[in-house]
């Protein structure tokens, strides 16, 4: 059985730059710019599909990444990522348990 993880959730907007002009507002307004959840859901049922018609089991980061109606980029404090689609040492840590969980599923499943 092949598996693969799907891609996080990719912004819309330049992380730094929107930080850059929300620096002092609270991360709701910041966030208002982040990518929806059905937006990023749309776009990975693609993925989704080409890999379950090759019958791959896939990995999807969406319930760490993503609220019921966005898919936050960071907090007022710190980015979940490093630009519009690479996630930055705070947005991998959120991904560190479901890795680890998925990596262990992958070893103990035979081929």
């Amino acid at each position: 059985m092949h598996r693969t993880f799907l891609q996080v959730p990719r912004q819309k907007y330049e992380i730094l730059d929107l930080y850059r002009r929300f620096f002092d507002e609270e991360s709701s307004a910041i966030n208002g710019f982040a990518v929806s959840k059905s937006e990023h859901d749309l776009l990975q049922s693609f993925n989704q599909r080409i890999f379950g018609d090759l019958g791959a089991n896939t990995f999807d980061f969406s319930s760490a990444m993503c609220d019921q109606d966005r898919c936050p980029f960071g907090t007022s404090q710190v980015s979940f990522y490093f630009d519009d689609n690479h996630l930055s040492l705070a947005g991998s840590q959120k991904l560190e348990g479901m890795v680890a969980n998925a990596l262990r599923e992958i070893l103990e499943t035979p081929e």
